[in-house]
């Protein structure tokens, strides 16, 4: 049968915690596409183990990845690689001066002994209510290759986000003690786990998150439109305009989807209203996700 095997120590013995298999010999934690990499064949015995991350179990439900199918969007950004200090420059001065406490801010690079780790934003942009969201990233250095925490051995690590996270809600999240290494200076989306609140889950593949992540270069554009999240009275669809060509609506919960050149423009408009807004995205080649949704000034809330 198939054991996990610690990189550091040898060791057998995991216990699963916080979506992570923890080395019960070391510490060691693991995400779970590292733990399956590190599965070894051994000859079958007597289990009299109490191991939570036997293959058996990790193995138990297949997460479905995420598909343009499912009716559930996220976004996912990395606002920074860092680390956490503190500093009085939000403490005004006569509260300084009555003994005010110095405030925790997160700022760029490593600390003094190359501990470092991201600060993260998630988005509900469609489908169904979040209840947890782990965001799994890996580090690379000044040359853009992949590195790992130099004390533990692991790459990728996730930070995770406890909800309820409803549609059209944005929360930030921050973990740093992430990695030792001083050549980290940034880290991208592996991939993202997302338990929503009827306990079914989906797997985001991190290049969902990268524009045109995956296209050759060429002129031509895929641009999808997702109508309004929430319910706007009156005001219940969009029109689209391509070089000056009404394309197509889009109405709340619904997609459309439509191929143009980089070069073509994109007018917007209230179905009823008189004016477009003219030229309202700069196209680039691969595909663009456009969010709509009701404002006084605009009607892109998000782009990815």
């Amino acid at each position: 049968m198939k054991k996990i095997v610690c990189e550091m120590c040898e060791c057998t013995e995991f216990v699963k915690k916080d979506g992570l298999f923890v080395c019960q010999d070391c510490g060691c934690k693991y995400s779970v596409a590292d733990a399956k990499k590190m599965m070894r064949e051994f000859a079958d015995e007597k289990q009299t183990e109490d191991c939570s991350c036997s293959e058996s179990d990790s193995d138990e439900k297949e997460i479905p990845i995420h598909t343009a199918d499912s009716p559930n969007r996220i976004f996912v950004e990395v606002i920074k690689v860092g680390h956490k200090t503190y500093t009085t420059q939000s403490v005004t001065s006569l509260s300084v001066l009555l003994g005010g406490e110095p405030q925790p801010v997160f700022v760029e690079g490593p600390d003094q002994v190359g501990l470092i780790g991201a600060e993260i934003s998630v988005q509900n942009l469609a489908g169904k209510e979040i209840k947890y969201v782990t965001v799994y990233l890996a580090p690379f250095n000044a040359v853009g290759d992949q590195v790992a925490c130099t004390v533990q051995g692991h790459s990728v690590y996730g930070i995770e986000i406890t909800g309820p996270l409803v549609v059209g809600q944005r929360l930030e999240g921050y973990s740093d003690d992430m990695w030792y290494n001083n050549s980290i200076v940034g880290a991208t989306i592996d991939h993202v786990h997302v338990i929503y609140m009827d306990d079914t889950e989906e797997i985001y593949e991190g290049k969902e998150f990268y524009k045109g992540a995956g296209d050759t270069a060429c002129n031509k554009s895929t641009i999808v439109f997702y109508g309004f999240t929430k319910y706007v009275p009156v005001v219940s669809k969009v029109s689209i305009r391509i070089n000056g060509l009404e394309v197509g609506t889009v109405s709340r919960g619904e997609k459309f989807v439509y191929e143009c050149e980089c070069k073509d423009q994109v007018d917007l408009k209230y179905v009823g209203d008189f004016g477009w807004r003219k030229n309202v995205l700069t196209l680039k080649p691969g595909t663009i996700h456009v969010q709509l949704e009701y404002s006084a000034r605009t009607l892109i809330s998000n782009l990815w």
